[in-house]
């Protein structure tokens, strides 16, 4: 049973709850994005089987369907003014995954330090020196604008996608 004072080994703080209601919407969200990606591969490849499109999509990370889907968006363009904004909006993921990623593996206990040690060489050639990294901290509204983000280059890719395609098809659950 919970109580106010702990969940698990962790102390519950309920001033984080309202940063974990939008890092999972932001987790959701990039989940239908990836969702999404899965689609337009299994629409662009033309592969008949759902179980043979998930071969490749179950084995492939968020990364590594956008750069398939930008080779096979340039194959197949309508326009290059279509596959210029296509590109953008795909070019877009990375940078979302990056702050998702921020996000969810952030520290999220007020009390800790915000600060990271590393040993780290400055340059190529230089020795290793101890390094002390200081996390900025972030706001709830930072979170939810990266749920808005996500949400945004979704409708994007998947216009891009239905007005080459005219309809996209869900890929089957794994």
């Amino acid at each position: 049973m919970t109580t106010s004072q702990s969940v698990g080994l962790r102390k519950y703080l309920p001033e984080l709850d309202d940063y974990a209601m939008a890092i999972g919407w932001a987790c959701i969200e990039l989940v239908y994005l990836e969702n999404l990606l899965d689609s337009c591969l299994w629409m662009s490849l033309g592969i008949p089987k759902a179980s043979t499109m998930n071969c490749i999509t179950a084995n492939s990370d968020i990364n590594q369907k956008t750069m398939m889907l930008k080779g096979l968006a340039f194959q197949n363009k309508k326009s290059d003014t279509w596959f210029a904004q296509t590109r953008s909006a795909l070019d877009e993921v990375k940078g979302l995954q990056e702050r998702r990623n921020r996000f969810v593996h952030d520290h999220w206990v007020p009390e800790l330090a915000r600060k990271r040690v590393a040993i780290q060489k400055p340059q190529s050639r230089q020795p290793e020196t101890l390094v002390t990294h200081h996390s900025k901290p972030v706001g709830v509204r930072e979170i939810w604008k990266l749920v808005e983000d996500i949400s945004a280059t979704h409708s994007k890719i998947f216009d891009s996608f239905t007005e080459l395609y005219g309809v996209l098809e869900p890929v089957q659950p794994r």
